[in-house]
């Protein structure tokens, strides 16, 4: 991949599923700030790089339209990366902790969070996260779940699509 990390396929993640530890391959133990180069020419400050451009890419796109967690960041690190597809979800999920806080923050001091509406959403998406990531994802076939999220992108790509059809760029 882009990024040169690999991840050894033949290992399980302590979960049953199939997609290595993430295991780097550096060329320098791991060292960040390292001029050593892996066997791809990468270097682990690139790697650093590489992730924070994802990361404040994601931040700026969420910033602007409230989405970009899961659509953004999922696609950019599998692209990036050799990571399972299992552990860039569980990645992101992880990455979405500091700017969910921010987000949330800032939206609630100019008052455009509706909390009664806002904590059961919440409290019914960790317990979706938990059984869709503890119970359905890890049984089913990386390939399988990356078409089923490929399916899903272009769903929603379609309905905002077609939601914004009337838009003034779209008028002849």
């Amino acid at each position: 991949k882009a990024l040169g990390w690999d991840e050894s396929p033949s290992q399980e993640d302590g979960n049953g599923a199939k997609g290595g530890e993430g295991h780097h391959h550096h060329g320098n133990n791991g060292k960040v700030g390292s001029t050593s180069r892996n066997q791809d020419g990468f270097t682990p400050a690139m790697h650093l790089l590489a992730m924070a451009g994802i990361g404040a890419t994601t931040g700026g796109i969420s910033g602007l339209f409230g989405v970009g967690g899961g659509s953004i960041t999922v696609p950019a690190v599998a692209l990036l990366s050799d990571f399972s597809h299992y552990k860039v979800l569980g990645t992101s999920l992880a990455a979405m902790i500091l700017p969910a806080i921010s987000g949330v923050a800032t939206h609630h001091q100019a008052g455009r969070v509706m909390w009664p509406v806002a904590l059961p959403l919440a409290a019914g998406s960790a317990i979706g996260c938990y059984l869709g990531g503890r119970h359905v994802a890890l049984r089913m076939d990386e390939d399988v779940l990356r078409i089923i999220f490929f399916g899903l992108m272009i769903g929603i790509g379609g309905r905002t699509f077609a939601a914004a059809r009337h838009a003034v760029i779209f008028k002849s």
